[in-house]
């Protein structure tokens, strides 16, 4: 047995059986060797040895970061670990990590972003009984209690920030994300362990701006696992592209809510939508049953995933069904966030990429934009708080500002987080604008430009008459079963958003007639008829639907 545990003898041993197997064999046995690591560690209580990887893998956090490193830190220590996705960095803090601390006797708080990637985490602390030492919450949780001036009552002695960059990529939509990262620096009694794959930003900002040292562990990133990049600027290209894609091949789909939903919507029974539970207007369309499945089971059943940012950290997504990746985010962070969604399987596990390109026009609104509100910051910075209210007053909104009453007086201050982001975009935003943001996301991602091709190269706009052809021979029944299951009612708003700009709400007098009429006002050789399901093994056996057929020509 102990022969078994010594490491250089399994990397060893491991390479040797790689190369004579079948590479879609190596993950279950990666995964039957850990669990034999951990019977191992309950019979000896003893940390299990760093998981066998295969060469083609990513490198791994453990294999950087060694017990000797960990035993080094003191409390007030500020460590980044700037590693790709997929690195182990869930594997590193639960065992290696985990067990150091256990043995010391010493508390993890481990901070997350976004709900579904906290309760990724749970589930791996509860499955490896890790909860007497990690607590996890939210960055949101802890920006609640700061805000109105409270404190967590326990004291951590390691404070694991995960996805860090978050601190920045938050910053337009979430006003208190300083008072996480001014925590961080003020906690001087606690070890401080950042980890990001996106660290750029956030080291500038802790090491030139606060003056804070680092400790800096970095990796050699890696886009192997990327096949192709593809960049599209019209987006009903993109919906012909997915209509027309193999069943067998599955879509992750980043974009804002809107376009998300109405992505779902148009693509049908292909696809589903997602989205943040604090999402207002969205969150009641958003499918709880895939977030679940994402969770548990780290895949999706559908098609198609249209899914906004609130997937685009940490989350692992382990399918090599999952063949295609598409990006519509002008941040370059995000749109690095989500790519790293894909958990790469075995060595021919690859993915397609598509990114919305921005031109000339959209940069230049963009840093329009920016320039709008660094402008105003910079007013505040020149001239003081009490200036900005004289000029501006304290109902103006951005975000790199905030108010504060003393006295008679009301004072604007500056939110230094924001306003940093800021000067950073505005600086991409420029860079862009010389050189195309297609150039700028190559060399981001250390891809050749002149490999990349151009979607409408290959696809035209959707029309409608693809759209009626998708749903062709479906049974649409008037009422629907099935939860998030797709009907008449579907149908008929999805084909009067096609037809009508903004798209008809009021579709109550919209019956099979008319869209017939419609059909044939469009030139669209499809007809509309009402049927009886007959099955009995059905669970809409005796209920009528409609089935969309090639029109009958009579000659």
């Amino acid at each position: 047995m102990q022969t078994l545990l010594r490491q250089k003898e399994e990397d060893e041993n491991f390479v040797k059986v790689e190369n004579s197997i079948d590479n879609n064999l190596l993950q279950d046995i990666q995964i039957d060797f850990q669990c034999f690591n951990v019977l191992v560690e309950d019979i000896n209580n003893k940390p299990p040895p760093d998981p066998v990887i295969p060469e083609w893998v990513k490198p791994r956090i453990s294999h950087l970061v060694t017990n000797e490193n960990i035993e080094s830190w003191e409390d007030g220590d500020n460590i980044l670990f700037d590693a790709q996705t997929d690195s182990g960095k869930t594997w590193f803090i639960i065992n290696p990590l985990y067990y150091h601390c256990k043995k010391r006797k010493l508390s993890i708080l481990f901070l997350t972003n976004r709900d579904l990637l906290k309760s990724q985490f749970v589930v791996a602390v509860e499955e490896n009984k890790r909860q007497d030492i990690i607590t996890i919450k939210n960055y949101q949780y802890l920006e609640t209690l700061l805000s109105y001036g409270k404190e967590p009552k326990d004291h951590y002695d390691i404070i694991v920030a995960d996805e860090i960059h978050y601190v920045f990529g938050d910053v337009y939509v979430n006003e208190n994300t300083d008072l996480s990262i001014n925590w961080l620096i003020n906690a001087t009694d606690s070890i401080k362990i950042m980890l990001s794959a996106t660290s750029k930003h956030i080291r500038e900002y802790l090491e030139v701006n606060r003056k804070q040292e680092l400790i800096v562990y970095s990796m050699k990133r890696t886009n192997e696992y990327i096949e192709n990049v593809c960049f599209y600027e019209d987006d009903k290209a993109l919906m012909k592209m997915l209509l027309e894609l193999p069943p067998d091949e599955k879509v992750m789909y980043f974009c804002g809510a809107e376009k998300a939903y109405q992505a779902s919507n148009d693509l049908f029974d292909k696809a589903e939508f997602i989205c943040s539970k604090h999402n207002r207007t969205y969150k009641k369309y958003s499918n709880e049953i895939i977030q679940e499945q994402i969770i548990t089971e780290k895949k999706f059943d559908c098609q198609v995933l249209c899914t906004t940012s609130v997937l685009d950290c940490g989350v692992s997504i382990e399918d090599v069904s999952l063949k295609h990746m598409i990006v519509d985010y002008f941040d370059l962070d995000t749109l690095i966030q989500c790519l790293g969604r894909k958990r790469v399987m075995h060595q021919n596990d690859k993915i397609t990429v598509y990114i919305k390109n921005r031109g000339k026009q959209s940069l230049k609104l963009t840093l329009n934009k920016f320039n709008g509100k660094l402008n105003k910051a910079n007013y505040l910075v020149e001239y003081g708080g009490l200036e900005y209210v004289k000029k501006y007053g304290r109902k103006e909104k951005n975000t790199a500002v905030y108010y504060r009453s003393s006295d008679k007086e009301i004072e604007a201050c500056l939110n230094d987080v924001v306003y940093f982001k800021l000067n950073k975009d505005v600086e991409a935003a420029e860079n862009m604008k010389e050189s195309g943001f297609d150039f700028k996301v190559c060399q981001e991602l250390e891809i050749d430009y002149s490999t990349t091709s151009k979607l409408e190269d290959t696809y035209d706009a959707i029309t409608l008459r693809d759209i009626v052809e998708n749903l062709r021979d479906k049974k649409l029944f008037v009422e629907v079963e099935e939860e998030n299951g797709y009907g008449k009612d579907d149908f008929i708003q999805l084909l009067l958003g096609q037809l009508f700009s903004p798209p008809k709400e009021d579709h109550g007098s919209c019956g099979m007639k008319t869209i017939n009429s419609l059909f044939e006002d469009n030139n669209l050789d499809f007809e509309i008829k009402s049927r009886r399901e007959r099955s009995k093994k059905s669970i809409n056996f005796n209920k009528t639907y409609w089935i969309i057929t090639d029109k009958k020509i009579n000659r």
